[in-house]
Formats: C-alpha cells, structure tokens, sequence
C-alpha cells in the first residue's frame, strides 16, 4: 500500500500530460484557422469564377458570332463554361470540384425564342465547389460554395 501512495505524490510528467491535451487544443484551432482560410480562399474562388464565366458568355452572345441571336448557334454551352472554370488555374483549387451552370431568359422580345441571347438580354452563371474541410481531430466534411453572376449580354 505504501508504494501506491508514493506514486501519487510524485508529481513528474505531470506537465508532459497538460502539454499533450493543451496542445493538441491549441494545433486543432491552429490548423483549423488555416483551413477555414483556405475555405474563405476557395469561396472567393467561386464568386470569381462565376463573375468571369458569366462575363465570357455575355462578350461571346448577340452580334458577336456571325449575325446568330442564340448562345446555342454560337456554341457556348455550360459545358463550355465549365472548362473556362476549371482552367482559370487558381492555386490551390481542385477543378474537378467545380460545376457551373448557365441561365438564359426564358423569352426573347423579338423573336419569341428560348435562350435568347441578342443585346440586352440577360446571362446568368451559377458556380458550385466542393471543399474538403479537414481539421484535426474533427470529422471530415465537405463544404459547397455557390456563387451566382449575372450579365448584360453586349454587342
């Protein structure tokens, strides 16, 4: 019995213990700011992706392609936009994470038509990504970041 006792008085390794759950704490919040950073990163990523996409497709409608009227005849298509996207080459972004989709207005003034493209018609742009957030001692989850762009469709 008595030698039990003596252990519990000693205090050595102690510290090495409030060091290990201290610390563990401290690198889950640091890592876990880093990661949050780069989330924000990947978040701005999208709002820039689709601002860009949506103004690819706005240069390239109306008058733009040989005298045509639909986005269609000129051949830009979400799967078009989508390689726009994912060749932009942000650092850091993984492109396949990335789906875009495109809006048009639903009737064109003149004509009558779906997918109205000629001046003064809107284009609409929506980016999705995938983040992977990984923090420490967290459960992994994926984040999706959506942005939306809208544009004037110009001569």
């Amino acid at each position: 019995m008595k030698r039990f006792g003596h252990f519990a008085k000693n205090e050595e390794g102690g510290s090495l213990v409030e060091f290990a759950i201290a610390g563990s704490l401290l690198f889950m919040m640091l890592f876990g700011i880093i990661e949050f950073s780069f989330a924000f990163y990947s978040f701005n990523f999208t709002a820039e992706a689709a601002k860009e996409a949506a103004r690819y497709a706005a240069v390239r409608g109306g008058n733009s392609c040989s005298g045509t009227v639909h986005l269609s005849d000129c051949g830009i298509t979400s799967t078009q936009l989508q390689t726009v996207v994912q060749n932009m080459g942000y650092p850091g972004i993984n492109a396949n994470s990335t789906t875009v989709s495109v809006a048009w207005p639903d009737t064109c003034s003149d004509t009558g038509a779906a997918n109205c493209t000629e001046p003064g018609s809107n284009v609409q742009v929506n980016v999705s990504y995938q983040f992977p957030l990984s923090v420490p001692f967290w459960k992994a989850t994926t984040l999706t970041m959506h942005s939306t762009a809208e544009m004037v469709i110009s001569n």
